[in-house]
Formats: structure tokens, sequence, C-alpha cells
């Protein structure tokens, strides 16, 4: 299920891409660099969106060292 940041992120994938599609089709050179522009703003989102798609990273507990082994093999507190 989406989350509501996700739903607004793909609307907003929707617009940029409706709004790249109605300039190219005025075929004008001002048209023109407006849609690269929908299109470059397009491509920013759809990062972000697949962005949240990832899983979350697990932090990953470090194993002893081995002074923290050795020190609680020989029962002394300093390791060495």
């Amino acid at each position: 299920m989406p989350t509501d940041q996700q739903r607004a992120q793909i609307e907003s994938l929707a617009q940029l891409e409706y709004a790249a599609l109605s300039c190219e089709a005025e075929n004008t050179l001002v048209s023109m660099r407006e849609s690269r522009e929908h299109r470059r703003l397009m491509l920013k989102v759809l990062a972000d969106f697949e962005a949240t798609l990832q899983p979350a990273r697990r932090v990953q507990r470090r194993g002893p060292r081995l002074t923290e082994i050795i020190s609680q093999a020989t029962g002394n507190g300093r390791g060495v």
C-alpha cells in the first residue's frame, strides 16, 4: 500500500509527464525548453520515489574485538 508521500509523488509524476507531452505537442522552441524542464523535474521526483521503495538498511552490530574476547576469557578487564 503506498504511503501519502508516495501517492503525492505519483501524482506529481503524472502531472509532469502530461505537462511535458503537452509542451512537446506545441513544437516551438520555448515549449521544447519547458518540456525538457518538466522531464528533468520528473526524473528528480522519480529518483525520490524509487528511494522510498528501497528497504530500510539494518544497522549491523559490530562483533566483539579480539581484545574484548581475550579479556572476557581471561577474566581481567584490560584485554591484553
